[in-house]
């Protein structure tokens, strides 16, 4: 269970869709919340909607209840005016003296959009204490990519994490980077015959969107509904840590075992890293 004040803000089609994905989830510390248009209301579930960000101020002794409190935005790039509205969150966010990360959307490489879209990343970056970049065409969809993320995320700041976040100030580190953060994950099952498969693809995913053998920071996740199996949380790690050799020494695991969260035999992986 996240130890800190969280709140999730999903802004347009793409953001919304992915905070009721979140909503529905088992993660009742995390308060939820989205800016959309009046003809989306019926299929919002998140506990709040808001029309402005004068409605996120109004907001404010509910969004900020302590000065540990942390905002992940989530907006897609392709979208002038979420990216404007999400940089707006963030001042806002700074000046309740939050801590700010944007979860942006990226569109391929090949769409016509993506220039804009590089321009609209750095404009997060100008903004954002920190900001974790989503490519379209690696992951298996964004919504479900987000919950993988606060899953693994929730997983690590259990009280009862064998290896975890511990701290605010920890929280604050993992996401406080200069660079691109880059997230991958795979859910899966202990008894699967094809976890070697499963890293490879991971792996892939990883090295062709940055440079992980030159990474300044490799983060490993892994919660399960039942006790930690060691050769699959191997089989994952080793071939990412072989690419990272020259930096081992910024590696860190957060491990979290008979999660309540996951049924038991169920765990999800995760590895995020920046240049």
């Amino acid at each position: 269970m996240l130890k800190v004040n969280t709140n999730v803000i999903g802004i347009g089609k793409t953001g919304v869709t992915a905070v009721n994905r979140l909503a529905d989830g088992n993660m009742p510390e995390i308060r939820t919340a989205v800016f959309c248009v009046e003809d989306e209301e019926p299929a919002l579930r998140a506990e709040y909607v808001l029309k402005s960000k004068y409605d996120f101020v109004e907001h404010k002794d509910k969004f900020f209840v302590t000065s540990d409190t942390a905002v992940f935005i989530l907006a897609d790039c392709t979208d002038c005016l979420e990216i404007s509205l999400a940089c707006e969150l963030a001042f806002i966010t700074a000046r309740m003296g939050g801590f700010s990360v944007a979860l942006a959307y990226m569109p391929s490489s090949v769409s016509p959009r993506y220039s804009d879209a590089c321009e609209a990343l750095e404009e997060l970056h100008e903004c954002f204490d920190g900001v974790v970049r989503f490519n379209e065409s690696y992951c298996d969809d964004f919504d479900t990519e987000i919950l993988r993320f606060f899953e693994v995320l929730s997983g690590s700041m259990s009280t009862e994490a064998i290896s975890g976040l511990g701290s605010f100030g920890e929280l604050k580190k993992l996401f406080d980077k200069q660079k691109d953060i880059y997230f991958a994950s795979v859910a899966s099952k202990v008894t699967y015959d094809s976890h070697a498969y499963r890293s490879k693809c991971l792996e892939l995913r990883l090295c062709s969107q940055t440079y992980v053998d030159t990474a300044s920071c490799l983060d490993f996740f892994y919660i399960s509904g039942g006790p930690v199996s060691k050769n699959i949380l191997d089989i994952y790690t080793d071939p990412i840590k072989k690419i990272n050799i020259a930096f081992m020494n910024t590696v860190n695991t957060y491990i979290s075992d008979n999660n309540s969260e996951l049924e038991n035999g169920d765990f999800v992986f995760a590895v995020m890293c920046a240049e």
